[in-house]
């Protein structure tokens, strides 16, 4: 679920600290492309598996990691103390903190 896989990263990449408002707009980009490659690659391998061609229909087949492309993540950031969120991110982390809540 998207809570587990939140905090599985955080572990992984963010310090063990899994509060989005304590992380900076690339950490936060980085685990979203991180489920976006993980998905990719999920109906990547669904579609082979019922015959859809989805390179006929313009999806960019394989991700980074099934390309050879080594990538260990966002390095952890430290959290500067204030109150310099500014309206976007401050949205980002309302919605997935929505999320980490509905699992």
């Amino acid at each position: 679920d998207f809570k587990t896989a939140w905090q599985a990263y955080c572990a992984i990449y963010g310090n063990g600290r899994n509060d989005p408002s304590k992380k900076d707009e690339d950490f936060i980009a980085g685990f979203m492309d991180y489920l976006g490659e993980l998905a990719a690659d999920g109906l990547a391998v669904i579609a082979q598996q019922q015959g859809v061609d989805l390179s006929s229909s313009g999806v960019a087949v394989g991700s980074k990691r099934s390309r050879g492309i080594v990538d260990d993540g966002p390095a952890a950031k430290r959290h500067r103390p204030g109150n310099d969120m500014d309206a976007t991110k401050r949205d980002l982390c309302t919605r997935l903190k929505a999320l980490q809540k509905s699992n």
